[in-house]
């Protein structure tokens, strides 16, 4: 089963973490290290994470457009909305 995990770049970090200062860690390197060991976890709980790396800008607008909170609930429903948009292409 797949599992859709939203990415960040480091480049993109900063921008993530100003929507949702409290939703993330610190760092990108903090994130990076958090997120790795999840991957891990889904992997070893017989999933197949896909990871979507999501723009800052495009996710706050939909956040904006469907009337949802910025946080980490909103990000996995992005990242699998875009999932699901791309694997339609």
């Amino acid at each position: 089963m797949i599992d859709v995990v939203a990415w960040f770049t480091r480049e993109n970090f900063d921008a993530h973490r100003k929507l949702d200062p409290h939703g993330l860690q610190p760092t990108f390197d903090d994130w990076l290290r958090d997120a790795q060991r999840g991957m891990e976890q889904l992997k070893r709980d017989g999933l197949a994470p896909e990871t979507v790396v999501i723009d800052p800008a495009d996710f706050a607008e939909w956040c904006g457009d469907t009337g949802r909170k910025v946080d980490g609930r909103a990000r996995s429903a992005f990242a699998a909305f875009v999932f699901a948009k791309r694997s339609k292409n």
